[in-house]
């Protein structure tokens, strides 16, 4: 019993600290929620405070430039800007030694030119207007659009005369009712410049402005004292709030979502034994989305152990399948001779390699009952998997059992498509190359129903591609026509037949071998002399070529090496078609 109690006490704490955990993540959650909502708020009230006192600080330069526009003569403004901003004006300044000599030159020549008093007026009233009116600077510029020349000045800025000041932002084009540009002074001083337009100039220079300009750091510190009141402000309401949430979210949701955590930590600890956990419903009634987030995980863990019945059932069965392909696959592979003959006549060699467990390519070779021909078949059935290896089945079957009362090639795929049409529910069928070798005379006799193109090397001349004549696939319609065709074989003479498997092989870059570059690979490894060594050499030069890539298609070649006949060739006569001794050309007919 006193173990007991400690097991409840233990899991009572662990109950506790995960409330805490919990209760925490939902503070801290809150908390940002809070102040990123209140900052964002904080943000958007500062830059329209911000933009406020900006508009205000332009709006008041206006009025007091406009007030100063109002008392200026015009043409004696206009008269006062060409002399200041002429050649002769421009020269005196780069020749002065100092401002003051500046100074004192530019008024001798404004004496010169009667503008004297046009100048003291203008300085009188602009050193007026920066005295009473609160600006820090007042002039009169000649503007265009990039820059702007001061042409009259108050008493303390009369060394600017002349001078070009670049605005930051320019003034706005000619005829605007109000302009204003941010300039950076010599000592680092930001100011900000309200232009009100005095009248057109000339060409050369477009606008008179006068133009009041205040610092702008006042401004700046203002609106400092405005954010940090606002920051104390954000500091003390996310608090409050995040305090509140706290409270709020320990009682309403840290204890629900706890229930509904420990019953998925219960069933998944149970699941995870035997997968046979019994779905758990956590005791949430809170009438809310965490209510419905409980019967939710109770659906879920329904549905999950459902899931895993049948899971467990398609395993059985997948199981089941698999064994049957293992056994398909044997059976297959048992029907495929594999006893290749080696003797004073001819070698013999062949292999299969499907793409999937089992597959609907075959070969096959025996001698008739006379043991005078040679038969060799290879074919390709349309489909994949089991059913092309049923199909497979039994055009092999009919293949042996026809040819053993015919011996004319052409005559065996006429029957065996006739007998396949009648048994093909599924519209299937079969390329097939059939050969039948006289083993008297060498004398070879050939059909082929729409496979490959067979290689065959004779008289010492290289694997070359025999374009034998075709006929229709069989299976797929009746009373089709083949045509036979007749080679005469020769001593060391090699013959090389293959499934669309060998040529359908594709590489990495999606690139298929093809029937040119397969003919490339058998003639390079033709110096290998047995017909095994050449069909496995080409089998493997056709795995390095697809080496990253899954087997497309099955995989099956034939090949025969001839050494001679057993007594000597006779020329057939009475044939049921034409044969003759080819070098190495297909016999038209």
């Amino acid at each position: 019993m006193q173990i007991s109690d400690k097991g409840k006490n233990m899991a009572k704490k662990v109950r506790k600290k995960r409330h805490r955990r919990l209760s925490l993540r939902m503070f801290k959650v809150i908390t940002w929620m809070v102040f990123i909502a209140t900052l964002l708020g904080i943000v958007n009230s500062t830059v329209h405070s911000t933009y406020i006192l900006f508009r205000d600080w332009i709006v008041q330069g206006e009025t007091v430039a406009q007030s100063a526009a109002g008392a200026i003569d015009h043409e004696k403004a206009k008269q006062l800007s060409d002399a200041i901003l002429s050649k002769q004006a421009e020269s005196l300044r780069a020749d002065a030694a100092s401002d003051e000599a500046y100074a004192d030159a530019l008024r001798a020549y404004l004496d010169s030119e009667g503008l004297t008093e046009s100048m003291n007026r203008l300085t009188s009233l602009l050193t007026r207007v920066e005295q009473t009116a609160l600006t820090d600077e007042a002039m009169l510029f000649s503007c265009n659009e990039n820059s702007c020349r001061c042409v009259a000045a108050s008493e303390e800025k009369q060394s600017a005369l002349g001078s070009t000041k670049v605005m930051k932002v320019a003034p706005v084009s000619a005829g605007s009712d109000i302009n204003y540009a941010i300039t950076d002074e010599e000592d680092g001083t930001p100011k900000i410049y309200s232009f009100v337009p005095l009248e057109e100039g000339t060409a050369e220079y477009e606008m008179l402005y006068v133009g009041c300009a205040r610092n702008v750091r006042p401004l700046l510190k203002e609106a400092g004292g405005y954010i940090l009141n606002m920051g104390s402000y954000l500091l003390a309401v996310t608090a409050i709030c995040a305090l509140l949430g706290f409270l709020l979210t320990r009682q309403m949701f840290a204890a629900p979502i706890l229930k509904v955590k420990k019953a998925a930590e219960e069933f998944r600890a149970s699941n995870s034994v035997d997968q046979s956990a019994k779905p758990i419903r956590p005791n949430v009634k809170t009438r809310d989305e965490i209510e419905d987030l409980s019967d939710s995980l109770y659906d879920l863990e329904t549905s999950v152990v459902e899931t895993q019945e049948k899971l467990r059932e398609e395993y059985i069965e997948k199981g089941r399948i698999s064994e049957q392909l293992s056994i398909a696959s044997g059976i297959q592979n048992g029907v495929l001779p594999t006893d290749f003959p080696k003797n004073t006549q001819y070698e013999l060699y062949a292999l299969m390699h499907p793409a999937r467990q089992v597959g609907g390519d075959f070969y096959d070779f025996f001698l008739t009952d006379d043991k005078e021909h040679l038969v060799m078949v290879i074919g390709d059935v349309s489909d994949k998997g089991i059913p092309a290896a049923l199909f497979m089945m039994a055009g092999k079957t009919t293949v042996r059992s026809v040819v053993m009362n015919e011996r004319d090639p052409a005559k065996v795929l006429v029957q065996v498509n006739n007998t396949l049409y009648e048994q093909n529910p599924m519209s299937m069928f079969i390329t097939i190359w059939i050969g039948i070798l006289n083993l008297n005379t060498g004398v070879m006799n050939t059909a082929s129903a729409g496979h490959e193109y067979p290689f065959m090397a004779l008289e010492g001349r290289p694997f070359e591609q025999i374009n034998d004549i075709h006929g229709l696939v069989v299976g797929e319609l009746p009373n089709m026509k083949y045509k036979t065709c007749t080679y005469q074989l020769h001593k060391g003479d090699r013959v090389f037949v293959y499934t669309d498997g060998a040529t359908d092989a594709m590489n990495t870059a999606e690139e298929q071998i093809g029937t040119k570059q397969l003919l490339e690979i058998v003639q390079s490894e033709a110096h290998n002399e047995t017909a095994k060594d050449l069909s496995l050499a080409v089998k493997e030069r056709i795995d390095t070529f697809s080496e990253g890539m899954a087997q497309f298609d099955d995989i099956t070649i034939l090949s025969l090496t001839w050494f001679g006949p057993s007594k000597p060739a006779e020329a057939p006569s009475g044939s049921m078609h034409e044969t003759a001794e080819l070098k190495g050309d297909l016999l038209q007919l």
